[in-house]
């Protein structure tokens, strides 16, 4: 039987990762609805033209650009999501530290 060495398997995991998050924001981004603020599965062009305001065609010719202008979007979008996260995450912490100080107070209190 081949044994399976914990720290390999981890580190592929974790490489993997980034692609298992990244990959579903990604597809809701650039194919959800417009309604909530998403492409809506939009031609690259007809999103840099709306980012832009500079026509279509403009950007059929400068499809490099328009794939990092897209690029770049999409990573601000990121990034606003993470701090959304993050202040979710230390807002639900420190509601768990101020009930576990007051639980803890009453605890002292009922002692003496």
């Amino acid at each position: 039987m081949k044994k399976i060495d914990p720290y390999v398997s981890l580190v592929s995991v974790l490489n993997e990762l980034p692609t298992y998050i990244l990959f579903p924001i990604h597809f809701i981004y650039f194919n959800g609805p417009a309604r909530l603020g998403f492409w809506n599965g939009k031609d690259p062009q007809d999103a840099c033209s709306e980012i832009t305001r500079v026509p279509a065609e403009v950007w059929k010719i400068q499809h490099e650009a328009c794939r990092a202008l897209l690029g770049k979007d999409f990573t601000a979008f990121c990034i606003g999501l993470g701090l959304c996260a993050s202040a979710i995450t230390l807002y639900k912490y420190s509601e768990v530290l101020v009930w576990r100080a007051i639980l803890h107070r009453k605890h002292i209190e009922i002692k003496d």
